[in-house]
């Protein structure tokens, strides 16, 4: 089980927020008022139960326009959407090789059209929503 805002924060953590003349290798790195800081807004993913907030293996995330959070579950072969809250909004797909079924989840993409790109690795194609 993964929560999506560990993922997240972990990412957040290996970034650099300066570049290379503004930092050193010694503690205490950041420049007084440069220091990142994290703050949880929202949390989706659960480590008890399961259902829609349980996740495999998480192979893309991503925000709409409305603020939807877009997850896509490599191994679950979905895609689940979760709104601004981290309420559970609804769940696209499942295993197979027809409409709205999934085969490896490599990654999603949102067009300059508003229209949502996924990548279907298994199965050799992209679905569009």
């Amino acid at each position: 089980m993964m929560m999506i805002t560990a993922a997240l924060a972990g990412l957040s953590a290996t970034c650099g927020g300066a570049d290379a003349n503004t930092r050193d290798a010694s503690p205490g790195a950041w420049r007084e008022g440069q220091a990142w800081r994290l703050e949880e807004e929202v949390r989706i993913g659960t480590a008890d139960g399961g259902g829609p907030d349980e996740f495999a293996r998480i192979s893309d995330v991503e925000l709409d326009a409305l603020g939807r959070v877009w997850v896509a579950d490599a191994e679950q072969h979905q895609i689940r959407v979760f709104d601004s809250a981290g309420a559970h909004v609804r769940s696209i797909g499942r295993k197979g090789g027809g409409p709205e079924e999934f085969n490896g989840i490599a990654g999603m993409s949102w067009a300059p059209d508003g229209t949502l790109w996924v990548l279907d690795g298994g199965n050799m194609r992209f679905a569009v929503y």
